[in-house]
Formats: C-alpha cells, structure tokens, sequence
C-alpha cells in the first residue's frame, strides 16, 4: 500500500515531505496511522523509525497545543537527514528534534538514555514487517522493512519502558501479523484498546490492521468498556476514496481540501 517517491516534494494541506533517499517512503501505511492514532492527551510523542518523517509531522499537526513535543528517531543516517530537513521546513519546527544527534538513533539507544521523569504519553511506529525469507534489494530499504532490524517483542520492551503508566502505543502491521502481535503484546505488559482493519477495496482481502495498545489490561479500554473492533476500506473503487478514508484523512490530502470547497 504505498504512493511512492519521487524527486518532487509529496504535498499535504499544511506541509509537504521530500522521501527521496529515505527507505521508507511516502505511502498510504504512514497516511494511515497518522491519521487514525488517537492523540488525545498527548504531551509527548515518539515516532520510532520515522524514515522521512510523515507521521511525526501529521502528529504534529494534530496536536494543536504548543507545549505538545514531537520527537522522531531512525537507525539510518539517511532518513534522520532527510526527516530533519522536513521538520526544519514545517509549520512545527519548534516541536521536533532540531538537531541529527537527537534523531540519529536506535531504540534501544533512545530507551538507555531517555530521562525517566519525562516518559512518552504516546508512541507511533510503522514497524519492518518482513520476517521471512524476502529481503529487498535495496541495503537501507532492507534493513528499513525487514523485522530483525527492530523485533516486535524488542520494539514492545523498550515501548513499555519509555511510556508512562497510561501510554499508549499504536502500530500499522500486515494483517496476518495481528494475533501474533496482540499475543506478544500481552505477554510484554500491554493490552489491545482498539484495532481496526482494512482492505484496499471492497472485494480484496484484508491488506492492513491498525492496533492501539495501552499499558493496561487486556480486553478493555480506558472506559472499561469492550475494546474497540472496525473496519475501514480505502477505495470504492480505483481511484475513489470511501467516504469512510476521506473522512480520516480528510486535513491532509490536498485533493479532499479542494473537493470540500466545491
């Protein structure tokens, strides 16, 4: 589910994104989970393995507070200058890291150093997901998509010890990958809040699942209601956008801003 990168910036309403370099590029996994994550209450943001810096930047649109902090970390020293080069030239550059040596690093790294009496109120992660056998050609893409480079139940740990009590951490994954994850989520002292999953068009198989854990029990969310299970379809049909995804997405793709003023 990507859109590619291309030479040319990629435009949102209120920022645009240069991904050239960047393994990870613009596309509709990161449209997703910036758009979906709830950021109710969040002072404090990380974006781990931000590869050009979308989702930080979309966090950062959504949280209108000035004191609210952004921060955004990648192992590659490519992704790390060019997410910086994007926050520098955004709306937001005060609340993102300002300097390579805070974003040029590992998790683990982050996870030894951070100041426990600042912990994250929220964390955000398109993760590798490829844990087999295929490896892209592509060295940094490589070690960008392929799951040893950041372990889901290395990436739970050190989530747990850099959040506080009631943080919460949200993910985008293969589908196939869901139980498996909620499973290792549990086991590492998170439970599910919400999830949903989605399907490119009507009639294809389930591409995509978001998940939302808390540092809380599994099986309810911070209501102690039942946790929370939807669905969402991208497109109607080629090049249609559901009402559903426009309205998800609705502040950030150029073309819903100018559909709305019609």
């Amino acid at each position: 589910m990507k859109q590619g990168g291309t030479k040319r910036p990629f435009r949102f309403q209120q920022f645009e994104v240069r991904d050239q370099g960047a393994a990870m590029k613009v596309g509709t996994d990161g449209v997703l989970l910036g758009s979906w994550a709830p950021v109710r209450g969040a002072k404090r943001t990380i974006d781990i393995g931000t590869g050009c810096g979308l989702i930080a930047l979309m966090i950062s649109q959504r949280t209108a507070a000035p004191k609210t902090v952004v921060h955004a970390i990648d192992v590659d020293s490519v992704a790390a200058a060019r997410a910086l080069e994007n926050f520098s030239n955004s709306p937001w550059s005060e609340r993102l890291p300002n300097r390579l040596s805070e974003i040029h690093l590992s998790l683990q790294e982050l996870t030894a150093g951070l100041d426990r009496e600042s912990p994250y109120d929220l964390a955000v992660c398109n993760p590798p997901f490829f844990s087999n056998s295929y490896l892209p050609d592509s060295a940094p893409r490589q070690r960008a998509r392929h799951s040893e480079q950041l372990p889901r139940r290395s990436l739970f740990v050190d989530a747990h010890s850099i959040l506080s009590a009631t943080g919460r951490l949200c993910l985008v994954l293969p589908y196939e990958q869901a139980i498996e994850t909620i499973q290792i989520a549990a086991e590492e002292g998170f439970g599910l809040l919400s999830r949903t999953d989605v399907r490119p068009n009507p009639t294809a198989e389930l591409k995509r699942v978001l998940l939302e854990f808390t540092k809380r029990r599994e099986g309810r969310n911070q209501n102690g209601s039942e946790i929370v299970h939807t669905e969402l379809i991208v497109e109607s049909k080629r090049h249609e956008f559901t009402a559903e995804y426009r309205t998800l997405t609705r502040d950030f793709h150029l073309r819903f801003a100018a559909d709305d003023k019609n």
